[in-house]
C-alpha cells in the first residue's frame, strides 16, 4: 500500500528528466533522464581571442619584452619590497593578456623573469 502511494507521488504527469523508482530494498532513489534531443546538438568552438591579434601601436608595445623588462624596473624602484613590485607587474600583465598571444606571453615571462601561478 505505501509502496503504491509512493509511486503515484512520483509518477510523472508530463515527461519530466527526473522520474523515481523503487529498489529491492524499497528505497526511493531518483533516477535522472533527459529525453532525447529532436535535433543534433552542435557545438562551434570560436577562435581564441589570442588566435586573432590586432596590429596597432598598442599592441606593438604591449607585445615587446622591453616594455615589460622597462616597467618591472620602474615598479622594483617605486615598491620597498621587491615581492610587492612583482605582485603589482604581474596584475598589469594578467590585465594585459588578452591582448597578446600565447607566445607572445611566454617570451614577455622569460625576458623579465616574473613567473606566474604554477610556474607558467
Amino acid at each position: 500500500m505505501v509502496e503504491q502511494a509512493i509511486r503515484a507521488a512520483w509518477t510523472p504527469s508530463v515527461r519530466s528528466p527526473i522520474t523515481a523508482r523503487l529498489d529491492h530494498d524499497s528505497i526511493l532513489q531518483p533516477v535522472f533522464s533527459l529525453p532525447p534531443p529532436s535535433s543534433p546538438i552542435t557545438f562551434a568552438i570560436p577562435a581564441s581571442p589570442s588566435a586573432v591579434v590586432p596590429d596597432t601601436p598598442y599592441h606593438t608595445t604591449l607585445s615587446q619584452p622591453t616594455f615589460w623588462e622597462h616597467l618591472y624596473a620602474f615598479l622594483l624602484k617605486e615598491f620597498s619590497h621587491p615581492s610587492d613590485a612583482a605582485t603589482a607587474w604581474e596584475d598589469f600583465f594578467c590585465a594585459s593578456k588578452g591582448n597578446l598571444s600565447v607566445s607572445e606571453i611566454a617570451k614577455i615571462r622569460d625576458a623579465v623573469g616574473v613567473i606566474g601561478m604554477a610556474g607558467t
